[in-house]
Formats: C-alpha cells, structure tokens, sequence
C-alpha cells in the first residue's frame, strides 16, 4: 500500500484506516506486509506532523480467516477513537 492512498481516505473523510496484513512470516508476496508496516509507521509520523493523530491509523497482522483477530482490530480502533479528539475540516 502507497503512503498516498492512506492520506486520501483521511482527506476523503475517513475518521479511521485499518490495514490488515497477513502474518510475518506467511506473506506470499515475501516481504509486504513488513514493506506496508514501515509505510504505516511513516504515515503516522506525517498525520501526527499535520495535527490529525497517527493513532487514527493501524495495522494488524491476522491469519486469513481468523474473524475474531478481525473483529478484535475493528473495536480496537473503535475504542481508540472514542479517546482522540474529533478532527477538525478546514475547507476552502
């Protein structure tokens, strides 16, 4: 996943972006899901650097089918989101 594609549904209105990756270890495309867990990492760092919390953005690494894991990242941020302030829209 581009860093690009995940500040585009923040500027489309996204209050949260939850990436779900395959297990370390067990990607079929080797190294990607550890290349998109860097590019998470940056793209905190940049929605931090701009006012609008990094903690709106994460990562889990669940087993394909694992719907419990699944279940467990959507209240996770559920919950995240109930601590972070509202973001603010400025429009021009």
């Amino acid at each position: 996943i581009r860093e690009v594609f995940l500040l585009r549904a923040f500027e489309a209105g996204a209050d949260a972006v939850i990436v779900i990756v395959c297990l370390k270890g067990t990607c079929r495309y080797i190294e990607g899901n550890i290349r998109a867990d860097k590019r998470i990492a940056r793209t905190k760092k940049l929605l931090d650097e701009i006012g609008v919390d990094g903690r709106r953005l994460n990562i889990f690494f669940i087993k394909a089918g694992d719907q419990a894991a699944l279940n467990f990242a959507v209240n996770k941020t559920v919950d995240a989101l109930s601590e972070i302030e509202p973001k603010i829209l400025v429009q021009i």
